[in-house]
This record gives structure tokens, C-alpha cells and sequence, in this order.
């Protein structure tokens, strides 16, 4: 399908986007092309899906899945969430959806399947990030590696629990190979051209992995259009249409350009790396989040500790050949579970009442308290203004959990994720501007900044420079409308003190 590869040529522009698209082509339904125009037809949202969990929801956890750690990481939970979410769409036909979706999702079935998402070691930080860009940089030599070799078969899985099956099946296969990724990368090598940092080994290695991560996210495709059981769409689109809406001139179709800024990234850790022999301080975001909560969870050690533990030296094997290793000698544990992070089995507090914008999911509100709860970014997000129980479980499941994800989100991909046709664009950046107020000023509660932000008020700054008469005049006006009456429920609107209030605690937070 020529047009399928002027989008993978346009669109691809790393691993999770070429896996993503690849594990199109292996479908085997029997409308399999007619669903690939579908994705076709969305790609630059299937992409953005396929992305998303590094750009926007930033959940490093829910990325990996440790084997030896008793199965530790999150990576299985998070994908049966999204499978669920992208059958719900399917059966919407809400497409736009539930491409996005099916993009979330080919990330969290993938990312545990490589084998430095396989388990966690103090040895691995000072190459991780390298070691990925050699894999990007050499992702077309690794597939017609595996041309050569042959694509790894992968039994479809039957039954209940199939999908969490497949994800461990794949983490079983690669953390065999863990150790070896570091003994046998060189780093130094990696740095200055990242494809020479992989030898003959690593090469088998990562064809193999790549291959399961497209085969297995091709299978869970088949089995959400058989268990959907939805006709895939008619879609209009043509290579014609395609190549004129293109972004860039057709010849740069077929360049591929160096990432100068995540070599430069990769340049940074390498210096930290000759400097000390580890690498801390320039780790990148997801693998430092991901170190913490190990160090947490399962070694329950301080990060000091493992700040003085020494690191071997990566890429001692480096091009001395293949290494056969049993996939046996890895002894799966009896208990399978999921080690939860301490945050979620706090027991979430009261629900706050809704914003006008979602009234039919708020609780009555209830009488302010006495002292405000102070809300910071690692706050549960149901202690958000304008985030009721139910809105809050609909954002955990799509991996806003705290206040801080809330805050860095994209509104326009929430908006499509939640798939709720009273939540909008507006109707997030309202409760991101909320959420800000509310931990800016710890005077402004739950209803508080509801009110200020139906009054006009989007930010500290506005909030500080506001006259107290002019401000009291558009709170009273915000209560008198519709949308106002909507949220006091029939209370009254804020006496002056309490406005005056507002904008003294702004000015001394300033």
C-alpha cells in the first residue's frame, strides 16, 4: 500500500511511531487494509497517541515491567485500561478516539518487551538513553536484520487475562538479554555515532525485540477489531490528497535527519559519565522517576544510597559475539501482582464540588472548613477544584493521578482520551487555571477558585492587582448567572471580607 508508506515515511519519526505503524502491516483480519487506511486517515493522531505517554502523561512507571522484581512496574495495568478504552471508542465509532487511543496503547504494550524496561540496575542509567537512540538510529538495519533471522512467533494468547499474558510473555523473552545490553554497548562509541554503539549481538538482540514488540501489538489489534466486531469506516483518503497536504517538501520524505538536540541530551549524560563513572544529575526525566520509585518499591533504599553505589562499566563484551542464553533460566515468581505506588493507596478525601461546566458529576457542596487544605502539584488530582470523584477516576485511567499531571497535560488530548462530550478544550484549561490558583494562593479553597475563574480571573498575578470593589462587582455577577447559580446550589456568594481576603494572600505570595 503505496500510500500507507508516504504516511510511515511523513510520520515516523522514532521507535514508538515506526513500531506503531509496522504493527499495521502485520495485521491479519480480513479487512486489514481498510483499517489501515482508517489509521491512514489519522495518522498524525495515531502518532500523537503513540507518543503521548512520554509527552504528556509522563507515567515512567507505567512504561516498564520489572520480571525479577516480582513483576513490578505498571506496564499491564496501564494497558489493559487503554484496551478497554479503545473498545469503548471502537463501538462509539468515535474514530478520531480511537485511533488515539489504539496509539496510547501500542506504547504500553511495547515499551515492557525491550529489554532495558525489564528490569532496573545502577549500571543501566549511565547508558539507557544512549542505548535508545542507537536503537532509533539503527531501526531500519534492525529490521532487515530480523528479515533475515526471521520474526519471533508469538503464541496468541486465549482466555481471560490474555493481554496481561502477552505483555509478561514479551518482558520474559527480553530480560534474558537485560545484562547483556550492557555488557555489550559501547558508550562511548554510541555517543559519537550512535548506530556503531550496538555490535553483532545487540543487533540480533534488538531486531528480536523489535520484532516481538510490532507482533505482539499487531495481535492485540486483530483482537480489539474482532472483539469490537465494528466495520472499520469508509475514509476518503487518497496519495493524491495526502501528498498535498504535506507539511514539508516531498524530497524530505526520504532523508533521515539527526536529532541534534537529543544528541546533545545523550552528549551531556556522557560527560557526567566520564566524570564520575555514573550518570545522576543529567539522567533523563522517565528514567530518574523510574530509578526513585524502584529505590522506593522494591530495594526500600534511600536515593543516597544508591548514589555511592558503584556502576560497572558498560560494553566490556562489546563485539566479542553471540551469547546464548536459556530464556528457562529466568524462574517467573509464583505471585504475579503490581506494586502500587505509596500515593494511590492513600484513601482519596472529599470529593470537592464541580464547576458549572460539569455539574452533573459534582457532590452538594459542603461548608468551607475552617483551615483550607493547602494543594500542591503532588496532590491527589480529586483534591483539584472542580474535580469530583467520578472526573477524578475518569482522569486516573487515563494516568492523571495528581495535580501536577493535570497541570503539565495536553487539554486537547484529555479532551480526546475522556471522550466526554461536555468536557472541551475550554472546559480543561478551566480546571488546569483552577488548579494553579489553588496552589499559588492558599487562601483561594475548592469553590473559590471556581468562582474567580468565572469571574475573570485566571491567575495569581490578575488575583493581586485586582480592586477589591471592582472584583467584588464580577463575583456578584458570575453568582448571579446561570452558570453561578448552577454552583452555590442556592448559598451565598462570598462576603467582601472574604474577596479582600483573596487579594491580600495574592499579594503576599507574589
Amino acid at each position: 500500500m503505496l500510500l500507507f508508506d508516504v504516511v510511515y515515511a511523513h510520520r515516523a519519526s522514532g521507535s514508538h511511531h515506526k513500531i506503531a505503524l509496522d504493527a499495521l502491516r502485520r495485521l491479519e483480519a480480513a479487512d486489514a487494509e481498510e483499517w489501515r487506511k482508517v489509521f491512514c486517515a489519522h495518522a498524525d493522531i495515531y502518532m500523537k497517541g503513540a507518543k503521548a505517554p512520554d509527552d504528556v502523561f509522563r507515567d515512567s512507571q507505567n512504561h516498564v515491567l520489572h520480571v525479577r522484581d516480582n513483576y513490578w512496574g505498571g506496564a499491564v495495568k496501564t494497558a489493559e485500561a487503554w484496551y478497554e478504552k479503545l473498545l469503548m471508542m471502537m463501538r462509539a465509532q468515535s474514530w478520531p478516539e480511537a485511533v488515539y487511543a489504539a496509539g496510547v496503547l501500542s506504547h504500553y504494550v511495547c515499551d515492557p518487551i525491550q529489554p532495558l524496561h525489564t528490569a532496573q540496575s545502577e549500571s543501566e542509567g549511565s547508558i539507557h538513553r544512549a542505548f535508545e537512540q542507537s536503537v532509533s538510529k539503527s531501526y531500519t538495519k534492525l529490521m532487515a536484520r530480523l528479515e533475515e533471522t526471521g520474526w519471533p512467533a508469538i503464541p496468541e494468547p486465549q482466555g481471560a487475562g490474555w493481554l496481561a499474558q502477552l505483555i509478561r510473555s514479551g518482558a520474559e523473552a527480553s530480560v534474558v538479554y537485560y545484562d547483556n545490553c550492557i555488557d555489550h554497548y559501547n558508550l562511548a562509541a554510541g555517543v559519537k555515532d550512535p548506530p556503531a554503539g550496538l555490535d553483532p549481538h545487540l543487533i540480533d538482540v534488538m531486531s528480536d525485540a523489535l520484532g516481538r514488540a510490532i507482533s505482539t501489538f499487531a495481535i492485540v489489534m486483530d483482537k480489539a477489531i474482532a472483539e469490537a466486531a465494528v466495520a472499520p469506516p469508509k475514509t476518503n483518503v487518497t496519495l493524491q490528497g495526502y501528498l498535498a497536504t504535506l507539511d514539508i517538501p516531498i524530497r524530505w520524505l526520504t532523508k533521515k535527519m539527526a536529532d541534534a538536540g537529543e544528541r546533545a541530551i545523550v552528549e551531556e549524560m556522557y560527560a557526567e559519565y566520564q566524570a564520575s563513572g555514573k550518570v545522576i544529575a543529567t539522567l533523563s526525566h522517565d528514567d530518574r522517576i523510574v530509578r526513585a520509585a524502584h529505590a522506593r518499591d522494591v530495594l526500600n533504599v534511600p536515593l543516597v544510597t544508591l548514589d555511592k553505589e558503584p556502576a560497572r562499566t558498560p560494553g566490556a563484551k562489546h563485539g566479542t559475539g553471540l551469547i546464548d542464553v536459556a530464556p528457562s533460566s529466568i524462574e517467573p515468581p509464583l505471585a504475579r501482582r503490581i506494586v502500587e505506588r505509596a500515593a494511590e493507596k492513600i484513601e482519596a478525601s472529599v470529593p470537592a464540588p464541580a464547576a458549572p461546566a460539569i455539574v452533573e458529576d459534582a457532590p452538594a457542596p459542603e461548608a468551607a472548613p475552617a483551615t483550607k487544605k493547602r494543594r500542591t502539584r503532588e496532590s491527589p488530582v480529586v483534591d483539584a477544584p472542580a474535580i469530583g470523584a467520578k472526573i477524578a477516576a475518569r482522569l486516573e485511567a487515563i494516568g492523571i493521578k495528581t495535580i501536577g499531571d493535570l497541570l503539565d497535560a495536553d487539554p486537547a488530548a484529555v479532551t480526546a482520551m475522556m471522550a466526554q462530550k461536555w468536557v472541551t478544550r475550554e472546559t480543561v484549561a478551566d480546571w488546569q487555571t483552577m488548579a494553579q490558583l489553588a496552589i499559588d494562593v492558599g487562601a483561594v479553597g475548592e469553590q473559590d477558585a471556581q468562582i474567580l475563574v468565572g469571574a475573570g480571573i485566571r491567575d495569581k498575578a490578575a488575583l493581586a492587582g485586582a480592586d477589591a470593589r471592582a472584583l467584588q462587582d464580577q463575583v456578584a455577577a458570575f453568582i448571579a448567572s446561570d452558570e453561578g447559580k448552577k454552583l452555590m446550589r442556592g448559598n451565598n456568594g462570598p462576603k467582601a471580607e472574604k474577596v479582600e481576603g483573596w487579594i491580600e494572600a495574592a499579594k503576599k505570595s507574589a
